[in-house]
Parts: C-alpha cells; structure tokens; sequence
C-alpha cells in the first residue's frame, strides 16, 4: 500500500515499531507556556514534554475532540522542532489508537486535523500513513499470532483507525485516498469473517463497514 499524498508522490514504507520503543524520547522539550490548560491536567511546568502531549490526547472523546484538538496542534507544533519530534508525537498517538478501538476513532480525527503539521519535509500524515502501511502488511502480529505482547484488540482498533482515516483524509482534489481503500475492503472482509469474532466486535466491523459500503463495494 503507497501512502497516497495530496500531490500524489508515494511514501516509502517503514518498518514495523513495536509498541513503547520507536520514537519515544521524551528528554527534548521546549520552553512553552501553556495558556489555555483546558484540555486534561493542567501542565504547570513551563517545559512542554511528550508526556504532557500525550496525556492530553488521552483525555479526548468524540465529543471534545473538533474542539479540544485545535490546542493540542498548538502544542505540536510548539514542540515539533524537529522531524524527530513529530515523529515521536506520531508514534504516541498511533500507540493510543490501537489500544482501544473506541478510541481509534477519537485518533483518527485529531490526526485528520494535525494532518498538515510539517517540519521541514517530514509532514504529520505520511507518518501516520507510513504505521498504517507497516501494520497492514503485518497484520497477522495484531491478531496475536507467534507474539503475547498483541491480542485481538489491536486489530479491531487498527481497522477502526483505518477505516476513519479513510473517511477523513482527502487530497487536495477532494478525493478519498485511495490507496487506503483496498485495505480497508481486505480488512474488514476478514474481520467479518473471523471465526472467533465475538457479537459485539462484529457489530463493530459491520458499522464500520457500513460507513464506506459504496467505496466498498
């Protein structure tokens, strides 16, 4: 799957991150004063970290994200003084996403907002483009298979974030990505044909399918 850009250049892959290394370097910070700590604890230091981000981003909900989402991108960008730095943002918020697949959808909207934060010519959503790619070509360790580490879970949220993702992302033309598309016809194809699937992560896969039934079909 090719990461699929508004000017239509295609993103190389990137291997898969295990969840907790990667970009996780929370030491580099920037002086920040936080003036509207309205979103989560309030971060009293005057030292923004990824930690106080990420926190953050775990308090939103489907009902706070449009707007609660407009000051976490302040903070990334404040913080994001160096493609590092985005990544690392990147990889906290897809680690968040995959731990719960009702909050892959909450994910996928503040990464459909943050979608054109850059630095330099690392830009926010080839990221997030590059981990989807990785964990739809390695699916199979999302499902659990030969590793104790993932379970069931994580696969449900994958194909949530994905499929949400795909509903927000557009190009520049307004077009979906659709690069997107055939994993999300493959994954929820074998999510609804599963056979240990229980009632309710089937109702799941089945709205979500819905969501994208004429693209799907």
């Amino acid at each position: 799957m090719s990461a699929d850009t508004a000017t239509g250049s295609p993103v190389a892959s990137l291997r898969v991150i295990g969840r907790g290394r990667g970009f996780r370097n929370t030491s580099e910070s920037i002086q920040t004063p936080l003036r509207r700590p309205n979103v989560g604890p309030v971060v009293e230091q005057s030292r923004l970290s990824l930690a106080d981000i990420t926190l953050k981003m775990q308090y939103l909900t489907l009902e706070t994200v449009d707007e609660d989402g407009k000051q976490i991108k302040g903070l990334v960008e404040r913080f994001s003084t160096s493609s590092t730095k985005l990544q690392a943002v990147v990889q906290s918020l897809y680690e968040l996403a995959l731990e719960n697949y009702h909050y892959a959808a909450v994910a996928a909207r503040l990464c459909h907002r943050m979608a054109n934060v850059e630095v330099g010519e690392t830009k926010f959503r080839n990221l997030v483009l590059k981990l989807l790619q990785a964990d739809y070509e390695g699916r199979d360790i999302l499902r659990g298979e030969g590793n104790d580490s993932y379970d069931a879970c994580s696969l449900f949220a994958f194909v949530t974030f994905l499929v949400e993702l795909y509903a927000l992302l557009r190009t520049q033309n307004g077009e979906p990505l659709r690069a997107l598309l055939t994993p999300v016809f493959v994954c929820l194809k074998e999510l609804l044909t599963g056979l240990d699937n229980t009632e309710e992560e089937m109702e799941h896969c089945a709205r979500e399918y819905y969501k994208q039934e004429k693209d799907v079909e």
